[in-house]
């Protein structure tokens, strides 16, 4: 998993499959929250629901990044990935966090969930709301 600015020049990968990249403006902000949240997430974790874990949030910046009107909201950026966090506890609290035992081709259960089931996650409005509901502004 990789969080750049810019999208680097591709390698042919060799052995290992090619990483999975988050290409954003505000690199930075997003890597401090991937170590933050990690801190936490990491006694819940193994070596494979890790990799779970960081595909979910890479892929959460990325469907907020390609959902995003103004890709310039850092706020909007970091609250997808955050939201992201509190449905992998709700998911682990339920013992209902799925993950594959290998990623192979760097796939994770995440990428294998249809668009179609998908249409019950909340909308932009309803994420605001969700945070504001919890004392988040």
């Amino acid at each position: 998993m990789i969080i750049a600015k810019e999208l680097p020049e591709l390698q042919e990968s060799g052995f290992y499959p090619p990483a999975r990249y988050v290409v954003t403006p505000f690199a930075p902000q997003l890597s401090w929250l991937f170590v933050e949240m990690w801190e936490v997430f990491k006694p819940l974790m193994n070596s494979s629901s890790k990799i779970e874990f960081f595909g979910r949030l890479a892929n959460a910046a990325n469907r907020e990044i390609a959902r995003a009107s103004d890709p310039a909201d850092v706020k909007e950026l970091l609250s997808a990935v955050i939201h992201e966090g509190f449905s992998i506890t709700d998911e682990l609290d339920a013992g209902t966090f799925k993950y594959l035992d290998v990623a192979l081709g760097n796939t994770i259960y995440d990428d294998l969930i249809d668009q179609a089931e998908r249409e019950g996650y909340l909308s932009v409005e309803e994420t605001k709301k969700w945070f504001s509901d919890r004392g988040f502004s």
